[in-house]
């Protein structure tokens, strides 16, 4: 796997993925990125669960980002009852 025997990061673009994360002005936009981003770290310090071949962070931002700034759609997911 990338990241165990060469010591490379499996992460790419990722000081791009903060700079798009430290530009977000919308708090509930940011703090959902800011989950996702912490989860995936902390998944790939503890080697949990290592991507198969490098991540692109920036891309992943930038997809978060549109989805997490659906509010009135998350709004409507979570409180559906089905």
């Amino acid at each position: 796997m990338i990241g165990q025997d060469d010591h490379e990061s499996p992460l790419i673009n990722s000081a791009e993925a903060s700079k798009l994360t430290k530009s977000v002005t919308d708090r509930t936009t940011w703090q959902l990125l800011a989950m996702a981003n912490t989860d995936i770290m902390m998944s790939i310090a503890s080697d949990r669960r290592l991507p198969a071949a490098q991540f692109d962070m920036l891309f992943f931002a930038q997809v978060m980002l549109e989805v997490c700034g659906r509010h009135e759609q998350l709004r409507a997911i979570l409180s559906s009852t089905e």
